[in-house]
């Protein structure tokens, strides 16, 4: 039993998703601890800063797709939007939007 490997297994479509975002199975988030401290941000909200908080340049910005973030967690969009704004009225990250059909960028705490 120790030496098993399982494998969850995906939807075809969420499969199809994570292979055009290039999200692979291996690999990990990283949510720093004074984030997953927080007694006041649930933990879907601390799921999605550890994908923007991945995804940063060196200057603390983030600039990954609602649907990125949706595909990487199994969120539907309009979830990952409400986990976006409990970020921000939390105060965690900071939204710019760039304007029709582009990525927001977000600048992180």
């Amino acid at each position: 039993m120790k030496d098993q490997k399982f494998r969850v297994r995906l939807s075809p479509s969420l499969s199809r998703q994570q292979d055009r975002f290039h999200i692979s199975e291996s690999g990990f988030w990283a949510i720093p601890k004074r984030v997953m401290a927080d007694p006041k941000l649930s933990h879907t909200a601390k799921l999605v800063y550890g994908v923007l908080y991945t995804r940063k340049n060196a200057d603390n910005l983030s600039f990954p797709s609602h649907k990125y973030i949706a595909t990487a967690l199994g969120y539907s969009n309009r979830h990952v939007r409400r986990l976006i704004e409990e970020l921000e009225e939390s105060e965690w990250i900071y939204k710019e939007r760039r304007g029709i059909k582009k990525t927001n960028v977000y600048l992180l705490d």
